[in-house]
């Protein structure tokens, strides 16, 4: 009420700390699994669903429990919904297990902000993961940073030589775009495209992109 809407990186750390982000992680899930499974019943069939998970879940022990459970309520594809772990949580052996579990169940693995943290190709080859999000530090100079396109390129080759599918955040001009298409980057995401709004108004500005939607989009 005092400071209007707020982003996720004002609030994400507080409520890490306080605990918080399990009830707020498990009402996005639900809310989301809501809408979409709404869009699926309309048509739309080929949406998936892409939410952030935060490290604290990975202590929870209802966790692939309650995801299983919100699938069948919603009657929603298990196929279609990606939970996105940041790379720095997923080498502990607990959290492999976690994750190993979702997958078992049909749900998909993205690694989010892949290259900033110490990635390690031993553990790479090793992790129950169906995509890669290159971090938007590596796409916003692209055009200009030499090193920075041979790091994306070395990325996408790795993720299809393991048959993991690849994400590049953050694309807001079409030269980033072209670059990454010749790269042959499976999907991109970025205010290039759109920036975030509400479920109604996709529906209302996009009924054209209804065709296009049911094959190749992503919510995220």
């Amino acid at each position: 009420p005092n400071s209007g809407l707020l982003p996720p990186a004002a609030f994400i750390e507080v409520a890490e700390e306080t605990g918080f982000i399990l009830d707020m992680e498990q009402w996005v899930l639900k809310k989301s699994l809501d809408e979409v499974s709404k869009l699926h019943q309309n048509g739309w069939k080929h949406l998936t669903l892409s939410v952030n998970i935060s490290a604290r879940q990975f202590g929870n022990d209802d966790f692939v429990e309650a995801v299983a459970d919100l699938l069948q309520v919603y009657s929603f594809p298990a196929s279609h919904l990606v939970l996105e772990v940041t790379e720095r949580f997923i080498i502990e052996r607990d959290n492999m297990e976690v994750l190993s579990k979702l997958r078992d169940i049909g749900v998909k693995i993205s690694i989010d902000d892949f290259g900033t943290a110490y990635s390690s190709l031993h553990y790479l080859k090793d992790l129950p993961v169906d995509e890669l999000k290159i971090d938007r530090s590596f796409i916003a100079n692209m055009e200009k940073d030499i090193n920075n396109q041979k790091i994306v390129e070395m990325i996408i080759l790795l993720s299809r030589q393991l048959n993991v599918t690849t994400v590049a955040e953050g694309v807001e001009t079409n030269n980033q775009l072209k670059i990454l298409t010749d790269m042959r980057c499976d999907r991109v995401q970025g205010f290039l495209f759109s920036k975030p709004m509400p479920l109604r108004e996709i529906t209302r500005k996009y009924p054209e992109m209804r065709g296009l939607l049911e094959s190749t989009a992503n919510i995220t």
